[in-house]
Order: C-alpha cells, then sequence, then structure tokens
C-alpha cells in the first residue's frame, strides 16, 4: 500500500473532472500539496494507506481549488435599484 499524509472518506465527492464524477461513498488521499487519488472509497482505502484517516460522512467533499461560490444574488438583486452598476451595487446597496 502507498502511503499519505491524509485521507478524506466517507463523503459525496464532488469532482470537477471531465465527466463531473460524483462518487457516493467517496475518499480522496492527500500527500503533501498533492491529491494524489480521488474515488469510491473502497477503491482508495485498498490502495492507500495513513495514519490519518478523516471520516466525512454526511458531508460533501470537493477536492482541489474550485470556485463553489455565486453571483446569482449579485445579478438578480440589483433590479430593485437599477440606477447602480453590477459592481458598484454590493457595496453601495448592501450597507
Amino acid at each position: 500500500m502507498e502511503r499519505v499524509d491524509y485521507i478524506l472518506s466517507g463523503g459525496m465527492v464532488v469532482t470537477m473532472n471531465d465527466r463531473f464524477d460524483l462518487f457516493q461513498n467517496g475518499a480522496v488521499a492527500i500527500r503533501g500539496e498533492k491529491i494524489v487519488a480521488v474515488g469510491p472509497a473502497q477503491d482508495v482505502l485498498s490502495s492507500y494507506e495513513s495514519d490519518e484517516v478523516i471520516d466525512c460522512s454526511g458531508t460533501y467533499v470537493l477536492p482541489g481549488l474550485v470556485n463553489a461560490h455565486t453571483h446569482v444574488p449579485m445579478t438578480l438583486l440589483p433590479r430593485f435599484s437599477p440606477d447602480l452598476c453590477l459592481y458598484l451595487w454590493p457595496m453601495g446597496y448592501c450597507t
């Protein structure tokens, strides 16, 4: 078995690969600052071992730097103040 620093296991792993794979009971193996494996928990746990296996049951795991926030409210709510520009609206109207 290959050693890694951390394994995040048991959560819903949401990937940003070409197929946008979702693993209901997934796992992520991490060594240093690199993600070395993502997949079904049984596959990752049978190939990698770590002293720190973190139980992520009941959570979502988003491996990598994925911009998961949204600007939808910023595009919809300015309609209440049409005299402000979109980029100024959050600063001038939300106070």
